[in-house]
């Protein structure tokens, strides 16, 4: 009986042992399949923030010329704007000479 103990006890230990390493086999290799997953994640995480860097240089670039053709714009209204308003001034004083000749 203690034979047959001793033989079970080898057994299972050496069951266990194979499963074991069986176990950190599997482990090791998942660890360094995601280790590799993760650093193709970084490097494209990396690239994507440089793509969103160059977009928003762009943008940023875009958004500064808007303004100053806005700021053209408003100042060519200005401009367009006095000159109109000098002009109906000119004709008012002309309309107002005229008539001030034909009164006389």
């Amino acid at each position: 009986m203690c034979f047959s103990k001793s033989l079970f006890k080898k057994y299972l230990f050496f069951s266990l042992g194979a499963s074991l390493a069986q176990d950190r086999g599997r482990l090791e290799s998942t660890i360094q399949t995601l280790t590799s997953e993760v650093n193709t994640l970084k490097k494209q995480l990396d690239k994507e923030v440089d793509t969103c860097r160059i977009k928003q240089t762009i943008i940023e670039s875009q958004l500064d010329t808007i303004q100053k053709l806005k700021d053209v714009i408003i100042q060519l209204k200005i401009q367009r704007f006095r000159k109109n308003k000098n002009n109906c001034f000119f004709r008012s004083l002309v309309f107002i000479s005229i008539a001030n000749m034909i009164e006389d």
